[in-house]
């Protein structure tokens, strides 16, 4: 549809045109009511008013309204009228950058200028769960202010494919449809049509970098097959054009460019993190050694050249991935500390070096450590910093060693690049075995000071300070940890009575309070214990650590998560997490929760935001795992789930939750026979557990198999007879069976005791919730269930 000047929609006045694109058309408009220039643009929808691409496109263009950044186009207003669709946007004044492009390749710092813009942008973005899908230079417009990127989540919306046009003039086409983007901006993904994510924006980001840097486009070719050929085959790198790219960003454009999304960033934020750290690196040398716009015949000329000035008088190849000078790291993978102690306390306060450097190092922003259970695999082993960079996607990862010789200790520490191998800084201590404590924090101090370019008075003093200063607490509070890990039903009573006795020594050592709360926290969600009373002294224990610490990260993580099961504070628990992210980003456990809590509001798009967090941080943790595949099927997609926890099984196969969890998205999906060979596995690996012996026995029924589900019935009374067992697993249970009195009785005590902990969410209790007999316990909803939220 093309609009005139003078035509209206809604109270925006048409001037003039300003262009065209696979979509529609963009106007210059005013807006009658505020009297302000704006851009219109205008989408065709001819499929009618309530077609499911409109439907779409006004979802897309709500989720659009959310960004706020200053380096994206403000979406101002979204209307319609009859089958004409229309967004009004800010108007912008200034070039595209593709138009800019036409004048030959811009100056590395002024590059990376506009290249911080833009990822500062997708960085947020992708932190609300939105991708763009459709990034290329004639979608950001170089203003006075900076880059604005535009069209975000536009990509999305189109519906029609264009299968067979090349470039144009008139810029690049976009493919719409099933394959979404432009072809010489796509990824390997976009371009054969697979599931995309955050990391396909980065592709395309590298390819408007490398284009930026070179003056040439990294994949357009003649035609639309061999653009797509190159996307999927061709190293940019690899051509002459790429002698125009500095070398200090080489490796940067080969990960951007990586045809395997796995091996481009973890996150957008990381990505923003590098960059600016090589600007800064620019920024210090002289700019007569930076690369200027040459014209088109001397470009092929002088790139050999220039990157030959810029390697001997920057000396820029100390790059910022091998951490000198100006760069702060942003991620590392602290390795368990060896030892040949024979003694298991020696070899326990081995571990706790490892354990304390990642505590005290996660609480440094903008660093990203790894979890303990992610480098765990690692203990005893001489792993090549390179192979675990590349699995954990770190930029580097400290390795150590501990001996105690009579009544002294000595810890050599060493810091390696991930990327090369490369060491970046090592040292060796000896103490008497009474200052391994307090030679720990010296060690964490030190590190945090190479790691980061700068430490806060606060931060600086946090690390100094030993959390106790009695050694035998300090042990007895790693044997609680230890146990706690296990996470059994023994392993945790285990851990709870060293916290306690840790606590005998030193009443105010606080992280032996957040060690004793995550404890009972395990304890009720795990429902090994009635859970209200476990809840309850989770919460005490966790208000007594911070009573000690206010700045402790586990503390805030637990009451948010009490707060959400127990209490049904949603508000409370938000804040609870929320202060535990602010003050460890690298916490998986706060992550998680929080994720729990954005799929019950049906937050979905920030609960998968949270969900990668938790994975990218404990990437090798198998509770993080599975819980992205319990995103995947409670929001609709269990085919996704089951292949999900199909790599969790892979990783992990004697993980008998996610065989339970597995058993239940396949009974979902009508495929009973499989779901019950999971859940007799579940049962095989966890005998005890109540929730799996329940859902086994009422799959048994629904397959005719009665006797056999009575036989599990008998077994929950045995085990009721010996310890607690969940009266939500004994109600589905008789409520399976057809006995609906002995499933009320259950369902009081289940109320009564908090293991129901949300009635209207709960998915746990199926076909329960419209029986009317139940109704008054259990109201019907249409929520997102939630679960144990291990």
């Amino acid at each position: 549809m093309k609009l005139t000047s003078g035509m209206r929609l809604g109270p925006y006045e048409v001037i003039d045109a300003l262009g065209a694109g696979g979509m529609g058309e963009v106007y210059r408009a005013r807006d009658t009511r505020l009297g302000r220039g704006v851009a219109l643009k205008v989408i065709r929808s001819p499929e009618g008013a309530d077609s499911e691409a409109r439907r779409r496109f006004r979802r897309e263009a709500e989720a659009a309204s959310k960004l706020t950044h200053p380096n994206v186009c403000t979406l101002y207003d979204v209307g319609a009228e009859g089958d004409v669709d229309y967004l009004v946007l800010e108007l912008l004044d200034g070039p595209s950058l593709a138009q800019r492009l036409l004048s030959g390749p811009l100056a590395t710092s002024e590059a990376l200028r506009i290249a911080m813009e833009i990822a500062d942008a997708l960085t947020q973005a992708h932190e609300l769960g939105m991708v763009h899908r459709d990034l290329k230079p004639a979608n950001v417009v170089l203003t006075a202010t900076g880059a604005k990127l535009l069209d975000f989540g536009l990509a999305r919306l189109q519906v029609e494919l264009e299968g067979s046009r090349t470039d144009t003039a008139e810029g690049p086409l976009t493919i719409e449809g099933g394959v979404l983007g432009t072809p010489p901006y796509m990824s390997p993904e976009q371009a054969t049509g697979r599931v995309t994510d955050f990391r396909s924006d980065q592709f395309s980001f590298g390819a408007v970098l490398f284009e930026m840097l070179t003056g040439r486009s990294a994949f357009a070719r003649a035609s639309l097959a061999e653009t797509l050929s190159a996307v999927l085959n061709e190293d940019p790198l690899a051509t002459d054009a790429a002698r125009a790219v500095p070398a200090p960003l080489q490796p940067l454009l080969h990960r951007l460019l990586a045809k395997e999304s796995a091996r481009r960033f973890a996150s957008t934020r990381e990505m923003a993190l590098a960059l600016r750290a090589l600007h800064r690196t620019a920024e210090g040398t002289p700019t007569s050694v930076l690369p200027r716009p040459l014209s088109a015949p001397r470009r092929k000329l002088r790139a050999g050249a220039a990157l030959a000035v810029v390697l001997a008088v920057a000396g820029l190849s100390i790059f910022v991935l091998r951490a000198r000078a100006n760069a702060a790291i942003d991620s590392i993978a602290i390795l368990p500390f060896a030892t040949s102690a024979p003694d298991p306390d020696v070899a326990l306060l081995a571990d706790g070096v490892t354990q304390s450097l990642i505590n005290g190092l996660a609480e440094l922003p903008g660093l990203r450590v790894m979890a303990l259970s992610s480098v765990t695999s690692y203990k005893g082993k001489d792993a090549d910093p390179r192979d675990v960079g590349r699995a954990l996607n770190v930029a580097c990862v400290l390795t150590g060693r501990f001996v105690q010789r009579g009544a002294a200790v000595s810890i050599s520490v060493a810091l390696a690049n991930a990327r090369d191998g490369s060491h970046l800084w090592g040292d060796s201590y000896e103490r008497p075995a009474a200052d391994v404590l307090s030679l720990q924090s010296e060690i964490a101090r030190e590190l945090g000071r190479k790691l980061r370019t700068r430490l806060s008075g606060v931060q600086d003093q946090r690390l100094a300070r030993p959390a106790t200063e009695d050694r035998e607490a300090y042990v007895l509070f790693l044997k609680g940890a230890r146990f706690r890990e296990l996470r059994t039903r023994e392993a945790l009573l285990r851990s709870i009575e060293m916290f306690r006795q840790a606590l005998d020594r030193d009443s105010g050592y606080a992280r032996a309070w957040a060690g004793l709360a995550l404890s009972y926290d395990v304890q009720a969600y795990s429902r090994f214990e009635p859970p209200r009373e476990m809840f309850k002294r989770a919460r005490d224990a966790a208000n007594r650590a911070l009573a000690l610490d206010p700045a402790l990260s586990e503390p805030w993580a637990v009451l948010g998560h009490v707060a959400l099961l127990d209490e049904h504070d949603v508000p409370k628990a938000e804040t609870g997490f929320k202060k535990a992210i602010a003050l460890n980003p690298s916490a998986p456990d706060a992550h998680h929760w929080y994720s729990h809590l954005l799929l019950g509001a049906k937050r979905f798009d920030e609960s998968l935001v949270e969900s990668r967090r938790a994975l990218a941080l404990d990437p090798l943790s198998l509770v993080m795992n599975m819980h992205l595949a319990e995103h995947f099927f409670f929001t609709g997609d269990p085919e996704a789930a089951i292949s999900q926890l199909g790599r969790t099984l892979k990783m992990g196969p004697g993980f008998g939750v996610a065989h339970a969890f597995l058993g239940r998205v396949l009974e979902s999906v009508g495929r009973r026979t499989e779901a019950i060979s999971e859940l007799e596995e579940a049962a095989r690996l966890t005998p005890d557990s109540g929730d799996v012996l329940a859902q086994l026995g009422a799959a048994y029924v629904q397959e005719g198999r009665r006797q056999e589900a009575e036989s599990i019935l008998a077994r929950c009374d045995a085990l009721e007879r010996e310890r607690y067992l969940s009266p939500i697993a004994m109600a589905i249970l008789s409520d399976a069976l057809g006995d609906e009195a002995r499933a009320r009785k259950e369902l009081e005590r289940a109320l009564r005791e908090g293991d129901l902990t949300d009635p209207a969410k709960d998915v746990r209790l199926g076909s329960m919730r419209k029986n009317p007999r139940y109704r008054d316990l259990l109201p019907e909803s249409g929520a997102v269930g939630t679960e144990h939220q291990r």
